[in-house]
């Protein structure tokens, strides 16, 4: 290499961290560690996610270029993509004992 040219500065590529079952903080600190920015659906800021980590693209052990974006879905309490309970009204005094004359 000859003197005066300007060395090519490349980004050294890190291994994506598995940030499943992390609370978002947690994976924005943890991917920060290794020079990658956590964003969630759609590019939104992750600071506007709630629960835990369930999903991320690129995947763990992906390799990356630092300053890339890691993409996450959350799920849990105030997680996007959470688990919602079917609502079930509960029984009557009435129906509950015609239900259980029913049954014997």
């Amino acid at each position: 290499m000859g003197r005066g040219r300007a060395k090519l500065k490349q980004a050294s590529l890190v291994a994506v961290p598995d940030l499943r079952g992390l609370t978002v903080t947690e994976a924005e600190a943890v991917a920060a560690s290794v020079g990658l920015v956590v964003v969630g659906p759609d590019g939104r800021p992750a600071g506007l996610l709630r629960g835990l980590v369930a999903g991320q693209s690129p995947d763990g052990g992906t390799p990356v270029h630092q300053d890339t974006e890691v993409m996450v879905w959350t799920a849990g309490p105030c997680g996007e993509a959470g688990v919602r309970e079917p609502v079930v009204a509960p029984l009557l005094p009435s129906e509950d004992r015609a239900a259980a004359d029913r049954a014997e």
